[in-house]
């Protein structure tokens, strides 16, 4: 009938409490019942009952963690002697006090003490049994009712049974619920972990980062940095080696810094690993950042071959560039996108943050601008050195915006850095077709024109159909167009660029490269661009007359072109005297502003020579 196993409640401190609660509730109703009783005057039961706080209390004082199982033994058996006295004294079964027996079965049941609630039960059941067939003898003078005795004693039986049955349930229950919160509270502990973990390289993510820094908030001394580095080459790598390589390759880079420094990195997002360079005041940031340019900037063997990290990095600093993680890590990400941050690591700066809203702003105003059409074609004229006769025109992208020009360099960088170039550029070679087109029919002698062409344009892989198209669609000639290629287009397989060319070359259009010297100089590239024109950059011209150096290097270039058996143009001319010194050194063509500036369409007609 009763469970054997003690509830597992028992061991719960708040049953634990809540028997240092009962005996202080029986210690209460005590107290009221010998208030009553003085204003009634029936001293009656004072004594035993003054006798019964005395040992409940005793009780409560003996109570402890270690004793709760004897206490609530004792008090069980306390209370149900406490009831038979009662009930012998007065009325017998009864004695409305008989009830009462059940608070003393009630204690072992709740407390899993077996040994004593069987005790209890049996003494009970055997008391009133006795008290009647007492009083049926003549021994006592209470009333004999052995139907009650019967409902009693069934009734108490019934009562112990059911109830411990409930309590072995919710028990049950219990074990069960908690056995669900260990596994939840286990699974949680998981998810949260996971939440702070990368999805590919289960590195500390952003959340984790935030966390790690946070630690050094407010600590005397302590000026922790966040070091942001993009990683400039992983769709290089995605691409030509696989995604698992890619990660492999995060994962080196974040072992070597942690290795080498002991400072945490963090895989923030899918390019990008954070650093959190701990320091105290007397750390110099510079020297500690050395440190990790050193590590990231060395060829890593992986088991696919060597890669080398292209990247841009951007620093700022607790508290002198924010008093919140959000605001460090903002600032971080500003440096890290700026030009001087390629290869190299940015510390923040004011400016910074007001450029990159001018750029945020120039870059919505562009996307405006290449839906409205909102650009205009310059064009400047190149002249051959020796006859002074036009030979050709360089197209020249203008931009007004909000009623001034903006520089070219300025948001054709903006563009690029965005993705725009692509949709400016193809609008740029069909204008230049289309003007071309219109030059020709007025002119006696047909004069190409010259269009600048970004690497970017070639990352879309539509390069040659855009120029193919513009010139079917203004039934332009193709040697009438003449790309200028700069030395900053790498030959990438990724791209086929190299392939690209040559799809452009056999389609009949001039390739030129333009800037040459600014770049690379990579010999290379003359025979790979297929080029029949170099361009001398003009920082090399507009002081040769003066820069010996300069001089050299543009007779130097000069040589190369003509090894090759290309023709040489100098752009930024801008006075007879160097026009002069580049006719006696060789160089067949001149553009500047010694000739003309660059001019719109509708003067271009009426140019004249000076």
């Amino acid at each position: 009938m009763i469970s054997s196993a003690k509830h597992p409640l028992f061991k719960h401190p708040l049953l634990e409490r809540s028997l240092s609660w009962i005996l202080f509730a029986t210690l209460v109703a005590i107290g009221i019942y010998v208030l009553l009783a003085a204003i009634v005057n029936n001293f009656t039961l004072l004594q035993p009952l003054l006798l019964s706080s005395c040992v409940l209390a005793l009780l409560r004082w003996y109570l402890s963690a270690d004793n709760s199982p004897i206490v609530a033994g004792v008090f069980a058996w306390y209370l149900n002697c406490l009831v038979a006295y009662v009930i012998w004294r007065d009325g017998g079964v009864e004695n409305s006090v008989v009830f009462a027996f059940i608070a003393a079965v009630t204690v072992p049941i709740l407390y899993g003490r077996k040994g004593v609630l069987l005790s209890i039960l049996f003494f009970s059941v055997c008391y009133l049994y006795l008290l009647n067939l007492i009083a049926q003898l003549g021994y006592t003078s209470h009333p004999v009712n052995w139907n009650k005795t019967h409902v009693l004693c069934l009734c108490l039986l019934a009562y112990a049974y059911v109830f411990n049955k409930l309590l072995v349930l919710y028990n049950g229950f219990v074990r069960r619920l908690q056995k669900k919160n260990k596994r939840l509270s286990r699974q949680l502990k998981r998810l949260t972990h996971e939440k702070k973990q990368n999805l590919f390289t289960k590195l500390g993510n952003d959340l984790a980062c935030e966390e790690h820094f946070r630690r050094f908030f407010g600590r005397i001394g302590q000026t922790p940095a966040l070091l942001c580095i993009k990683i400039n080459n992983y769709d290089d790598i995605v691409a030509t080696q696989g995604e698992t390589v890619a990660v492999e390759f995060i994962l080196k880079l974040s072992k070597e810094i942690q290795t080498h420094t002991e400072y945490c990195a963090f895989h923030t997002s899918k390019k990008e690993l954070t650093v959190v360079v701990t320091l105290t005041e007397s750390e110099i940031l510079e020297a500690e950042l050395l440190a990790i340019k050193r590590i990231i900037s060395q060829t890593f063997e992986m088991h696919s071959g060597q890669i080398s990290l292209k990247f841009q990095a951007g620093v700022s600093q607790y508290p002198f560039d924010g008093g919140t993680y959000k605001e460090i890590r903002k600032k971080a990400v500003i440096a890290m996108n700026t030009e001087e941050a390629r290869q190299n690591f940015a510390s923040f700066r004011a400016d910074m943050e007001a450029k990159l809203v001018d750029t945020i702003r120039i870059s919505e105003a562009l996307k405006q601008a290449i839906s409205k059409v909102a650009f205009e074609l310059y064009y400047q004229p190149k002249v051959d050195l020796q006859s002074e006769q036009i030979v050709g025109y360089e197209a020249l992208i203008r931009w007004q915006h909000e009623g001034n020009f903006v520089s070219p360099e300025y948001f054709i960088g903006v563009a690029e850095a965005n993705g725009l170039i692509s949709d400016i550029g193809a609008w740029v070679i069909e204008q230049a077709c289309e003007d071309c087109q219109r030059w020709n029919k007025t002119l006696s002698k047909a004069l190409p024109v010259a269009v600048n062409v970004s690497p970017q344009q070639f990352k879309q892989g539509d390069l040659a159909r855009i120029i193919s198209s513009s010139l079917h669609k203004n039934r332009l000639s193709p040697s009438l167009l003449e790309l200028e290629l700069t030395e900053s287009i790498e030959f990438d397989d990724k791209y086929n660029v190299e392939q690209q060319i040559d799809v452009i070359k056999s389609l009949g259009v001039i390739l030129s490269i333009d800037d040459f010297g600014s770049g690379y100089s990579n010999l290379a590239y003359i025979s790979r661009f297929q080029a029949e024109t170099l361009k001398i950059d003009k920082s090399f011209i507009f002081d040769i007359t003066t820069n010996r150096q300069n001089l050299h290097i543009v007779e130097a270039i000069i040589q190369i072109a003509k090894a090759f058996g290309i023709k040489v143009v100098a752009e930024g001319v801008e006075d007879a005297q160097t026009a002069t010194l580049l006719i006696n050194s060789g160089v067949d063509m001149g553009q500047g502003y010694y000739w003309a500036k660059p001019m719109p369409m509708s003067q271009l007609l009426d140019l004249s020579l000076p």
